[in-house]
């Protein structure tokens, strides 16, 4: 995935040289020179684009599987077993939380990024440069953002083995005392 990020940024980079990285609403206008080049290499940009947009859907369905199993298939069933065992599932439940909170958040950006990315591969790019290095730089942004939430994602799983490695470690000491 990161290395994706970097090829939108390279992509950004070609495209208005030594440009002002900051957001639109806040960026000085391009100069001249920068918009021609936009415009000169933006037919080219959203080419790439729109193969980063290809391989993201792929990596975004297989992701919201793992993540879909991970909720369903493992941390369901294993916060229900201990409710029912009466063990006190009180923080794999907690992480449960925390980790279901963490997927939505990652759905809606996902969502907003793929609707940012699509914006910028079909705009009318040579005649409006301007705004497309906005949608572009806003995609980029975006990207960043889901990025962060994939490994907020990955360290609640990690949390969530923790927990349950101190859940069997808890239960192994219970078994040695009634030895």
């Amino acid at each position: 995935m990161m290395k994706k990020i970097i090829i939108v940024m390279t992509v950004v980079a070609l495209i208005v040289g030594t440009g002002h990285h900051v957001r639109a609403e806040t960026r000085l206008p391009l100069s001249l020179d920068e918009l021609e080049t936009v415009r000169n290499n933006c037919v080219g940009a959203q080419s790439i684009l729109y193969r980063i947009h290809a391989n993201d859907g792929v990596l975004r369905v297989n992701l919201k599987r793992r993540y879909d199993s991970i909720a369903t298939k493992l941390m369901a069933p294993l916060n229900s077993r201990m409710t029912l065992n009466r063990l006190d599932a009180t923080k794999l439940v907690a992480t449960t939380a925390d980790y279901e909170r963490e997927l939505d958040n990652f759905r809606q950006l996902y969502q907003s990024y793929e609707e940012t990315i699509s914006q910028a591969i079909f705009f009318h790019c040579k005649s409006q440069p301007a705004d497309f290095y906005d949608i572009v730089t806003g995609a980029r942004d975006k990207r960043m953002a889901v990025d962060r939430s994939v490994k907020q994602l990955n360290s609640i799983i990690r949390q969530y083995a923790g927990a349950v490695k101190e859940l069997e470690d808890s239960l192994d000491k219970r078994l040695q005392e009634r030895s």
